[in-house]
């Protein structure tokens, strides 16, 4: 990709609007993600600054080298490039240091959930924070320094830095937690642990939301004939989209658990914590029934609050996405 880019900026370095026209050599050959690249990165050109005025031009053109394709980041690190470079270009101009040029353009962690101009949702974030504690750990101060002790002498010290938003949220995934009469859990999903360690990080999800320790917790995926329906793996969503289809799942659950603690307890839902493998009334931890017998009285009509159905210690989800983008994949 080139990319031409015009910034109407202020003294202090904040950019009032930005205008970007981006060429794309996009091979000989055409399909979804040849065309979808390009767009992505038109649509993340802003990064994690408050860019509000924006126009972009994409201009795709055939030429006769190889398809092009997403290998990883599908245009977002192309964004990142083209904003990060117009950063320091405005640093440069302005005789300022391409670290005040960030700070004042980012969004403040105040405004979120933010939605950018071209319609992506940003859910958290506090990136003057997490740039201050890079430039603390390397000494930037110090570099700095260093630099121009070397140019006096006539030796050169490169200096750079980046920020980067990445976008890893772009369809629904689906969900299932279910808790057994015998006090097993047995998590069922379509995101597909291969080789990057989700099934324990699910499994570690669920043992913190629910309080069963990790011995108890089976991850099931894979089998179509078990798991809800769901996009698979892909795009960097394992956990962002797969993570938090299993953490609301489990925050349904808990609160079903906590109902029927609090009944077996004599006390009230919003008291009732669960952890290490028990339930127990929030500041009398000698108070307590385990997991185990919540799981049994679930399945027990004569132990459950009145009004609760036995044998519902599970849930189905399929949360919709924070980030309102069309999936560069063709999974909608």
């Amino acid at each position: 990709m080139y990319a031409e880019v015009e910034a109407a900026v202020h003294r202090e370095g904040r950019i009032e609007g930005l205008r970007a026209k981006i060429v794309a050599d996009l091979g000989a050959y055409n399909n979804s993600f040849t065309q979808g690249v390009p767009v992505i990165t038109a649509k993340l050109i802003t990064g994690c600054y408050k860019i509000k005025n924006l126009e972009v031009e994409v201009l795709g053109v055939f030429t006769n080298k190889m398809a092009t394709n997403a290998y990883r980041g599908a245009g977002g690190p192309e964004a990142s490039y083209i904003i990060e470079r117009t950063m320091d270009r405005i640093a440069r101009h302005l005789g300022l240091d391409p670290v005040d040029v960030r700070k004042v353009n980012f969004i403040p962690s105040t405004e979120f959930t933010y939605k950018t101009v071209t319609g992506y949702e940003y859910d958290t974030g506090d990136y003057g924070k997490a740039l201050d504690r890079a430039l603390e750990l390397v000494g930037y101060w110090d570099l700095r320094s260093e630099q121009q002790r070397l140019r006096s002498i006539g030796r050169l010290l490169g200096i750079g830095l980046s920020s980067y938003v990445g976008v890893c949220n772009f369809a629904y995934q689906s969900a299932q937690v279910r808790v057994d009469a015998g006090g097993k859990v047995y998590v069922l999903t379509w995101t597909s642990p291969h080789g990057q360690g989700v099934a324990t990080a699910l499994a570690q999800i669920v043992s913190d939301t629910l309080g069963f320790p990790l011995e108890d917790i089976l991850v099931l995926h894979g089998d179509t004939q078990l798991v809800p329906k769901g996009p698979g793996t892909a795009g960097s969503w394992s956990l962002t989209s797969g993570g938090n289809a299993v953490l609301l799942a489990s925050r349904d659950v808990s609160d079903k658990m906590r109902r029927i603690a609090a009944s077996l307890l004599e006390a009230n839902p919003d008291d009732i914590v669960l952890g290490g493998g028990r339930a127990y009334v929030r500041g009398s931890p000698d108070h307590g029934v385990s997991l185990k017998k919540i799981a049994e009285a679930a399945y027990d009509v004569d132990q459950l609050p009145d009004g609760m159905e036995p044998g519902r210690l599970h849930t189905f989800l399929h949360p919709q996405p924070h980030i309102p983008v069309r999936d560069p994949c063709g999974g909608g």
